[in-house]
């Protein structure tokens, strides 16, 4: 069962924001409805899917506690981890190196990057996979990651004409706000 943290227009300092864009078209009702699962019942839930998961800038580190909800719940194999801070990407694979990681904005990462070296599968620190926006993501950025042993993931891809351009370009991975068009996407190219 999925419990609920209720967002209902608050930001992380408790101010209101804007959810959705235009304002306009919320209610007070809608606004107070505004509801996000815990992750730990939403590994739960899904205890057999593939997530991606973003550690956001905060004044203390996510790391300890993602890498303990990720051990207690099983999802070692099931979850690529993200963040663009640095820091809590190197504490993260340091407490967690059976995780997979995407590249971080840390030194060593973007270092290793622009070095030309190659990433690891032996080396724990290394990160998996290289997340980026759609809009700098061609057939020849899908080919030089993969020379560098890196997945490549698109973000954030919303409508299925650049859907379909990423998925002729050959990312391994599509992050979307819409997944039920890009599944339908998905499913339409599997051999019959």
């Amino acid at each position: 069962m999925l419990r609920w943290l209720d967002s209902g227009g608050l930001n992380a300092r408790g101010g209101a924001s804007r959810p959705y864009g235009d304002e306009r078209r919320l209610t007070p009702s809608l606004l107070k409805d505004l509801r996000v699962p815990l992750l730990r019942d939403v590994f739960r839930e899904f205890p057999h899917m593939r997530m991606n998961v973003e550690m956001k800038h905060a004044e203390v580190s996510p790391a300890p506690a993602l890498s303990r909800l990720i051990r207690e719940c099983g999802m070692t194999d099931k979850v690529l981890v993200a963040s663009f801070v640095g820091k809590f990407m190197t504490e993260f694979r340091a407490l967690s190196p059976e995780v997979a990681t995407s590249l971080s904005l840390s030194k060593g990462d973007l270092k290793k990057l622009f070095s030309g070296g190659r990433f690891s599968d032996d080396d724990p620190t290394d990160p998996r996979a290289i997340q980026m926006p759609y809009k700098l993501i061609t057939e020849d950025v899908v080919t030089k990651a993969r020379a560098r042993n890196l997945k490549v993931h698109a973000w954030t891809v919303n409508d299925l004409e650049t859907m379909y351009r990423m998925r002729t370009f050959g990312v391994d991975g599509i992050i979307t706000d819409y997944p039920g068009p890009l599944m339908a996407l998905l499913e339409s190219a599997r051999p019959a």
